[in-house]
């Protein structure tokens, strides 16, 4: 089992939940923003997760900036590998999810661009695996109930759109 915190605060209470009734080792999604990669902090939440028994999945993220998320650009990989291999890690796996709902123009810098998420996470997922053979990594999340008003786009013609620019994208994770 898992489930998503927002803060170090909440492992404890996470971890009685997802490791009970005989369960060990269950999962915990939190996120990362690239303004918030303070090695010491989060090495002290990855060695609490130890001493609990919760394997990390972490999310990354970029920063807010003018009422949205500002969109990740391909340089910005290397520096995510660095820092990511910097930590020890929980487990063997070192569970990573690239971004967040990217169907959403609030998610990908005020504007929906299958495209460009392709590219990029195609860099990011790259970078990871090439930084570490333990790195498993998950894709972005899309919002399944978007539809295609402008600020969101279906996430069926996201993702044609993702297929069409890069066929081999979903092997990537």
């Amino acid at each position: 089992f898992g489930i998503h915190i927002t803060h170090k605060e909440d492992l404890e209470k996470a971890a009685e939940l997802i490791n009970s009734n005989g369960g060990d080792w269950g999962y915990v999604t939190f996120v990362i923003r690239e303004d918030n990669r303070d090695i010491k902090q989060w090495q002290e939440m990855f060695d609490r997760m130890r001493e609990l028994h919760l394997v990390p999945i972490v999310r990354i993220a970029t920063k807010m900036e003018s009422g949205h998320w500002k969109r990740p650009l391909k340089e910005d990989a290397i520096d995510w590998v660095r820092f990511l291999n910097s930590l020890n890690w929980v487990v063997k796996n070192r569970y990573v999810v690239i971004f967040n709902e990217p169907n959403h123009a609030k998610e990908w810098g005020g504007s929906i661009d299958p495209v460009n998420f392709a590219e990029v996470s195609r860099v990011f997922a790259e970078a990871l695996k090439d930084g570490h053979p333990d790195y498993f990594i998950l894709p972005a999340a899309l919002d399944l109930a978007a539809d295609n008003n402008g600020g969101t786009l279906a996430a069926p013609r996201f993702f044609d759109e993702v297929y069409k620019k890069d066929p081999e994208f979903f092997t990537l994770f």
